[in-house]
């Protein structure tokens, strides 16, 4: 089974982060956030950090697993809140139950279980809701502009200590999401 091979397109991935995003505060910042993230983490394309993904290490629960590059800290964390909070846990609901996946089973479920659904396209719902809760830890709002976006991301999801950079997150924005998202906004 490949973990890496492109399985949604690009548009389908805003789709799952639209939907994720309309279920919790700031919506519309925090679905082009979640896009911005998935392109940086992962390109739309890697469920498996990529030096990590070799025979040896592929279900060792090391390295960062999702279109969202989730690390399995970060996963545990998430999963911690859901279980503390109800009024969170029925928002997950919502947004999940299109999918089949519920936050009874993921509250449930072992490290290694959601890891193993992450790595799969059935489990890009999951990793764009684990990526939100992330992002719901920080008090600061969601910022609107792009570039501000791609500091956020820096600050609190790939941290000062990742390896990733603004002008990366930024470069992945414009290749990436900027061709998902400028159909839409000629619509309005």
């Amino acid at each position: 089974m490949t973990t890496f091979a492109i399985q949604r397109t690009p548009r389908e991935i805003w789709g799952i982060c639209y939907c994720c995003a309309w279920r919790f505060p700031a919506p519309g910042a925090a679905a082009r956030l979640l896009l911005g993230t998935a392109a940086q983490e992962s390109a739309f394309r890697w469920r498996r950090q990529i030096s990590f993904d070799t025979a040896t290490l592929r279900e060792q629960l090391i390295g960062a697993f999702s279109l969202w590059q989730l690390e399995p800290a970060s996963i545990t964390t998430s999963v911690e809140r859901l279980r503390a909070r109800p009024a969170l846990r029925e928002r997950a609901d919502w947004y999940l139950d299109p999918w089949g996946i519920s936050t009874a089973w993921i509250t449930g479920a072992s490290t290694l279980e959601l890891v193993r659904l992450l790595m799969q396209p059935e489990g890009d719902a999951l990793g764009c809701l684990l990526a939100r809760l992330h992002y719901l830890r920080v008090a600061d709002p969601i910022p609107e502009a792009v570039e501000d976006q791609a500091r956020y991301w820096k600050q609190h999801y790939n941290t000062p200590l990742g390896r990733g950079t603004t002008g990366q997150y930024l470069a992945s924005w414009r290749t990436l999401c900027e061709p998902v998202l400028r159909p839409e906004e000629e619509e309005q």
